[in-house]
């Protein structure tokens, strides 16, 4: 059910844990801390953790019942296929969301303060988001160089960035207005079984109604745990995913064709997936890269869709094409899209 503007709360808060015991204090702290003139309310959603995440959740929803919502899931529900935001996106009532994951955390205390501001004085933007440090799992920064989130200066980010899977900075920076509570359920409920990675997929539907203006504020902390525990980074940092992204393709432009009309104009990037799925098969010709290569075949259909509107591109207007894949080449070297062979 619907509730007046009135008596929403400015902003939602929204926050994903599993197995974030070690990190999962300084996370909630991080947002309890921040000093605003405005409503906001804790939505964190815990899936079945096993390592007393839920109890410390619990500890600080004892002392603050009117601010903090946890969810806790007896059974884990990611395992199952599920997208796990949805639990908090469906129930958030906020004008705005801001996002910020059980093991990263935000240590400017105006944080909030500022993007609500920036959004208020622009509402022609839909969100914004800021720099990060990037940590490792004992708070020791990452160079640049050994990740996807260089600091940079305060730019416009557009959706022709989104559908090449730039990011505007990493996801728990974001503040953006809650299309959620406007949009129709059934575009939800598309957008939740929509299989992709939750910062790539957000940014394609946040452009969809705006642009994303990214402060050059440093303001949070992004925590990349490659060596061991639960994170996606550390389960998938060896992995072959190129039939995965290209299944994620796919589905992606049925999904924006139903909803929106329109294809994502990418093509660039889906023809170069199944090329370095080759070329990394030609190096390690192990099962698993052959597999890959199989999964890849099973949408020939669909690429071969893709290379007509990519050489129906090319005639209309070349200097485009090849300018994409300049940048696509510059984010591949700079192993923004997990490219390697």
């Amino acid at each position: 059910m619907k509730i007046s503007d009135q008596n929403r709360p400015m902003v939602s808060v929204v926050m994903l844990t599993y197995n974030h015991a070690q990190y999962i204090r300084k996370a909630i702290e991080g947002v309890l801390r921040q000093k605003v003139n405005f409503t906001y309310e804790f939505l964190i959603h815990d899936d079945a953790s096993t390592d007393g995440t839920a109890n410390i959740i619990c500890e600080y929803q004892n002392k603050y019942p009117q601010i903090i919502k946890p969810i806790y899931q007896s059974e884990n529900q990611y395992s199952k296929g599920v997208d796990v935001e949805k639990y908090n996106y469906n129930r958030a009532t906020g004008l705005y969301i801001a996002s910020c994951e059980g093991d990263d955390y935000w240590h400017d205390e105006y944080k909030l303060q500022k993007q609500i501001d920036f959004l208020e004085d622009n509402p022609t933007y839909i969100g914004v988001y800021h720099n990060v440090y990037v940590i490792d799992e004992h708070d020791q920064i990452i160079q640049d160089d050994a990740h996807i989130y260089p600091i940079l200066p305060e730019r416009i980010y557009t959706h022709a960035d989104a559908i090449f899977f730039k990011h505007p900075s990493q996801t728990s920076s974001g503040v953006y207005h809650n299309i959620f509570y406007m949009q129709d359920s059934n575009l939800n409920n598309d957008y939740a079984t929509l299989k992709m990675a939750g910062d790539a997929k957000l940014p394609i539907l946040l452009t969809y109604y705006g642009d994303i203006f990214c402060l050059r504020d440093i303001m949070g902390c992004y925590r990349k745990n490659i060596h061991s525990g639960d994170s996606w980074t550390a389960k998938n940092i060896n992995k072959n995913r190129y039939g995965l992204i290209f299944k994620e393709q796919s589905d992606l432009y049925q999904f924006l064709q139903k909803n929106f009309g329109d294809y994502p104009d990418n093509m660039e990037l889906v023809i170069a997936i199944p090329l370095f799925a080759l070329l990394r098969y030609i190096k390690h010709p192990t099962n698993e890269n052959l597999g890959v290569l199989k999964m890849i075949h099973k949408h020939y259909s669909f690429t071969i869709k893709i290379i007509r509107s990519l050489l129906q591109k090319c005639i209309i207007n070349p200097i485009a094409v090849l300018r994409n894949i300049a940048t696509l080449i510059n984010m591949w070297r700079r192993n923004h899209l997990k490219f390697t062979v």
